[in-house]
Protein backbone atom coordinates (compact mmCIF):
# COMPACT_ATOMS: atom_id res chain seq x y z
CA UNK A 1 0.00 0.00 0.00
CA UNK A 2 1.69 3.33 -1.46
CA UNK A 3 0.58 6.61 -0.05
CA UNK A 4 1.70 10.32 -0.78
CA UNK A 5 0.62 13.67 0.52
CA UNK A 6 2.22 16.90 0.42
CA UNK A 7 2.38 19.89 3.06
CA UNK A 8 2.56 23.44 1.48
CA UNK A 9 4.70 26.02 3.78
CA UNK A 10 4.96 29.48 2.62
CA UNK A 11 6.55 28.90 -0.74
CA UNK A 12 8.33 25.76 0.28
CA UNK A 13 6.40 22.31 -0.77
CA UNK A 14 7.21 19.13 1.34
CA UNK A 15 6.17 15.93 -0.47
CA UNK A 16 5.95 12.29 1.65
CA UNK A 17 5.67 9.05 0.69
CA UNK A 18 5.42 5.71 2.46
CA UNK A 19 4.96 2.23 1.71
CA UNK A 20 3.68 -0.27 4.07
CA UNK A 21 3.83 -4.12 3.18
CA UNK A 22 1.66 -6.56 5.07
CA UNK A 23 2.41 -9.77 5.88
CA UNK A 24 6.03 -9.67 4.62
CA UNK A 25 7.54 -12.49 2.66
CA UNK A 26 10.82 -13.52 1.85
CA UNK A 27 9.23 -12.79 -1.76
CA UNK A 28 9.35 -9.09 -0.33
CA UNK A 29 13.10 -8.78 -0.07
CA UNK A 30 15.11 -6.66 -1.96
CA UNK A 31 16.14 -2.79 -2.33
CA UNK A 32 13.50 -0.57 -2.29
CA UNK A 33 14.35 2.55 -3.47
CA UNK A 34 12.34 6.24 -2.74
CA UNK A 35 13.32 8.86 -5.24
CA UNK A 36 12.19 12.57 -6.25
CA UNK A 37 12.17 14.46 -9.46
CA UNK A 38 11.54 17.86 -10.32
CA UNK A 39 12.86 20.99 -13.07
CA UNK A 40 15.98 20.88 -10.91
CA UNK A 41 17.02 17.63 -10.54
CA UNK A 42 16.29 13.98 -8.83
CA UNK A 43 17.15 12.39 -5.75
CA UNK A 44 17.37 8.59 -4.53
CA UNK A 45 18.04 6.51 -1.31
CA UNK A 46 17.64 2.34 -1.40
CA UNK A 47 16.90 0.83 1.61
CA UNK A 48 17.50 -3.21 1.99
CA UNK A 49 14.96 -4.55 3.44
CA UNK A 50 15.96 -8.22 4.81
CA UNK A 51 13.69 -10.72 6.51
CA UNK A 52 14.29 -11.51 10.24
CA UNK A 53 12.80 -14.02 12.29
CA UNK A 54 13.67 -15.02 16.09
CA UNK A 55 14.69 -18.50 16.73
CA UNK A 56 11.63 -21.10 16.94
CA UNK A 57 11.84 -24.80 17.88
CA UNK A 58 10.22 -27.01 15.24
CA UNK A 59 10.76 -29.87 17.93
CA UNK A 60 11.77 -29.47 21.02
CA UNK A 61 14.30 -31.56 23.25
CA UNK A 62 12.63 -34.58 25.02
CA UNK A 63 13.65 -35.67 28.49
CA UNK A 64 16.55 -38.84 27.88
CA UNK A 65 16.98 -41.37 30.57
CA UNK A 66 20.32 -42.88 30.25
CA UNK A 67 20.75 -46.45 31.52
CA UNK A 68 24.67 -47.87 31.21
CA UNK A 69 27.38 -46.78 29.45
CA UNK A 70 25.41 -46.87 26.42
CA UNK A 71 25.10 -43.11 25.67
CA UNK A 72 22.49 -41.56 23.71
CA UNK A 73 21.43 -38.36 22.37
CA UNK A 74 19.13 -35.28 22.70
CA UNK A 75 17.49 -34.17 19.26
CA UNK A 76 15.89 -30.65 18.82
CA UNK A 77 15.06 -28.72 15.21
CA UNK A 78 14.93 -25.00 15.40
CA UNK A 79 14.19 -22.19 12.62
CA UNK A 80 15.02 -18.67 12.34
CA UNK A 81 15.94 -16.38 9.56
CA UNK A 82 19.09 -16.04 9.43
CA UNK A 83 19.85 -19.47 10.20
CA UNK A 84 20.56 -19.90 13.79
CA UNK A 85 23.41 -20.72 15.51
CA UNK A 86 22.88 -24.20 17.36
CA UNK A 87 24.33 -25.96 20.62
CA UNK A 88 23.96 -27.37 24.21
CA UNK A 89 25.25 -27.28 27.47
CA UNK A 90 24.64 -29.04 31.05
CA UNK A 91 23.26 -27.40 33.72
CA UNK A 92 24.39 -29.56 37.00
Amino acid sequence: MCHRFSLVLANLIITSFFMQINGFTSADVGTYECFARNDHGEAAQSVVMVMAQHPEFIREPNEVCLIGVNGGKIECQIFGVPKPKVGGSIHC
